[in-house]
């Protein structure tokens, strides 16, 4: 019998620093992605340009950043600007894939400095 245990496909571990402490990002439920399409769906339907436009599109990225960082502080969420939501947001999103050829490049490029170092 052939059995695929599903707790043995882990994410990478990746984690963000805010004022000088590392939070690990946690991998996204299917549940939390829902919740997180329904949001943009309900965002889609204000209308475009208005005031609620803009604060549904904040209250979005706020709550996206609260699950993507559960252990970092709800106010130190709140301190960081729209750059920096946008930015926590597309690192949070990389594939895996991308994350895995960064880190063996950046293994690389480390032992290529360290045999240079050693001439």
């Amino acid at each position: 019998m052939e059995l695929l245990n599903l707790d043995e496909i882990v994410a990478i571990p990746r984690s963000v620093s805010i004022k000088g402490v590392d939070y690990a990002i946690a991998e996204q439920t299917v549940e939390q992605m829902l919740v997180n399409l329904k949001m943009v769906n309900e965002m889609n339907k204000t209308e475009k340009g208005s005031q609620d436009e803009g604060s549904a599109i904040l209250i979005s990225m706020r709550e996206l950043a609260y699950q993507i960082l559960p252990d970092c502080p709800k106010d130190i969420i709140g301190s960081l600007t729209v750059r920096q939501l946008s930015a926590l947001s597309s690192f949070a999103s990389k594939p895996e894939e991308e994350i895995e050829a960064a880190v063996a490049e950046a293994e690389a490029d480390a032992g290529e400095e360290a045999d240079s170092g050693k001439q």
